[in-house]
């Protein structure tokens, strides 16, 4: 976004807002392109001088930048998530819908005759206060001041009193209001034809149409800008959903395919772990086996050695001296 989209964006808010105030103060981070340069100064001085009113411009310090429309531009991408985008008026109902209280964010849809041509408005070239090599740079300024005679001052510390700033000897502030920046609608370029029309079903385009890049920003209470260059034509179908689904196909396959390679990772490594517990545990069956049969072969070997043998029955024992012998003894022949 240039400096003359942005300065006519703010001289359409001060119009809209300060019609029953004379005084406003403009806070703005440090961005040259945007908001430190003579474009946007000849657009401030005119609107001053033209609606006799007094604009101070002030910026914030590096590193100190951040303020309250940080909050609506992150409370925008928040809703942006996940929602399909096919045309830029879908941009505006997400932007509506960003927030509800305290009340919805107001939605400006812009189109190429919207924006001003500040960079050739008057002869202001350039907003440095001054021309010798000691004097303060662009970049040094903390803040400007616009007043309904036109003149402007500076301070390059907001304790600093303020100072006026130099202008062209031949300065005029043109009383006519600038030129349009853009004539027509920007058409896209040929190198980039082909892949916008990529994105819509042929059999719908025509061969001469009007597309180029689309670029938003938003002033303070989050008004869309569409630049010039972001014609779209509504009637066109978006092939945008078809590529979607398809993708979204591909990756649930992909997703299934992984799930069951991993199911299948997880069988293999439970079956391995059985089949180890199963070896595990018949080695032990077969150790304990082996141990018991050592053991009941022991005590059968070692228990035959020692087992009492049963006493033999006495021999009879010839008494010589009893009746009995003499008289056996006396019947032999």
């Amino acid at each position: 976004m240039s400096a003359n989209e942005f300065a006519s964006c703010l001289i359409d808010y001060l119009t809209e807002n300060m019609l029953q105030f004379n005084r406003c103060i403009i806070f703005s981070d440090g961005c040259t392109y945007q908001n430190r340069n003579h474009v946007l100064a000849s657009a401030l001085r005119h609107f001053c001088k033209n609606q006799d009113k007094t604009v101070e411009q002030k910026f914030l310090e590096r590193g100190h930048t951040q303020m309250e429309v940080d909050s609506v531009h992150a409370t925008i991408e928040k809703k942006l998530k996940g929602v399909e985008i096919h045309l830029t008026s879908d941009y505006v109902k997400v932007i509506k819908s960003a927030r509800k209280q305290p009340e919805p964010y107001q939605v400006k849809y812009l189109d190429h005759t919207f924006f001003s041509n500040y960079k050739d408005f008057g002869n202001l070239k350039s907003i440095k206060p001054g021309k010798k090599a000691t004097a303060p740079n662009v970049t040094n300024l903390r803040a400007l001041k616009y007043t309904p005679d036109g003149s402007m001052f500076f301070k390059t510390s907001f304790a600093d009193d303020w100072e006026l700033l130099p202008l062209p000897r031949n300065d005029v502030i043109p009383v006519n209001g600038p030129d349009r920046l853009y004539s027509s609608r920007l058409k896209i370029k040929q190198s980039n034809k082909t892949t916008v029309l990529s994105s819509f079903h042929v059999s719908t385009c025509r061969t001469d149409l009007e597309l180029v890049e689309m670029n938003f920003t938003f002033t303070i209470i989050a008004r869309i800008v569409c630049l010039p260059h972001a014609h779209l034509i509504e009637t066109l179908r978006y092939n945008n959903s078809n590529n979607n689904n398809n993708n979204k196909t591909r990756t649930t396959t992909t997703t299934t395919t992984i799930i069951i390679i991993i199911i299948i990772i997880i069988i293999i490594i439970i079956i391995i772990i059985i089949i180890i517990i199963i070896i595990i545990t018949t080695t032990i069956i077969m150790i304990i086996i082996i141990m018991l049969k050592r053991a009941v072969g022991f005590h059968t070997l070692f228990g035959r050695g020692l087992t009492r043998r049963k006493p033999h029955a006495p021999s009879k024992m010839l008494d010589v001296g009893s009746p009995q012998t003499v008289r056996s003894l006396n019947q032999e022949p």
